[in-house]
């Protein structure tokens, strides 16, 4: 049997509580796995220790609503297993706050994004190099995907191949050596669920006049989220 673990590092808004499940279940639901692996979810926030990583096929950390720039304690732990995972050759795929917490982990640089709150759904777009990319060749130029952060990697890990972009944020996607990814975006989220986060974030992207009803008419389901954790799953001998 093989072994995933999901380093959740945090929890859903509360005003998603009538939507089932949190960061991990809408992660292996997107990965469509079947029950010949086993999960594993810890959540380092809440003080419970990461376990070691030879035992797994795969990684994946989840988004937050912590900053990097918190500098947490944990944190600092996590950023600490997570270089040793990534020099053992473990397929890691980091997602939001856990792309930032990878590309931080890995000499990248985290801050707030100088352009402001980016939520909704965005096209993002894919760079030259993920053309000849595990995780996202032959897709299209652009994929529209659901955002939710205040903070972004202004610069990649030394080493990095930088992969995507949007609008408002220059690295969206990046990859460590062969089988290390960070993605801003969040592929596990529903329509419903980056709604919930659009709606959170309201109040305050209209005191600053963005035109909230826009960012809501773009808000619908699209598949390449879904696709990109299908294929992690894949690349890492889960499926």
């Amino acid at each position: 049997m093989k072994h995933l673990l999901i380093i959740q590092a945090g929890s859903k808004l509360p005003s998603l509580a009538k939507v089932d499940g949190d960061f991990s279940e809408w992660i292996v639901d997107g990965m469509e796995i079947n029950d010949r692996v086993a999960v594993s979810t810890v959540e380092p926030h809440e003080d419970q220790r990461l376990p070691g990583h030879r035992q797994f096929a795969a990684v994946i950390i989840s988004g937050s609503n912590a900053m990097i720039t918190d500098n947490h304690a944990w944190m600092k732990r996590a950023e600490k297993w997570i270089r040793e995972a990534v020099a053992s050759g473990i397929p890691f795929l980091g997602i939001c706050f856990g792309h930032q917490l990878l590309a931080s982990a890995l000499g990248g640089m985290v801050a707030d994004n100088p352009n402001g709150i980016e939520v909704g759904s965005v096209d993002i777009h894919l760079q030259s190099h993920s053309a000849s990319d595990a995780l996202f060749a032959d897709m299209p130029e652009i994929i529209p995907s659901h955002v939710s952060h205040r903070q972004s990697v202004l610069r990649i890990p030394p080493g990095a191949v930088h992969l995507a972009s949007s609008a408002m944020d220059s690295n969206h996607a990046f990859r460590f050596g062969k089988k290390v990814w960070g993605l801003q975006f969040h592929p596990e989220f529903s329509a419903e669920i980056a709604q919930g986060y659009l709606d959170y974030y309201r109040p305050l992207l209209i005191q600053r006049g963005v035109d909230v009803d826009a960012l809501t008419r773009q808000v619908r389901d699209y598949p390449y989220g879904r696709m990109l954790l299908r294929r992690f799953a894949a690349l890492s001998s889960l499926k």
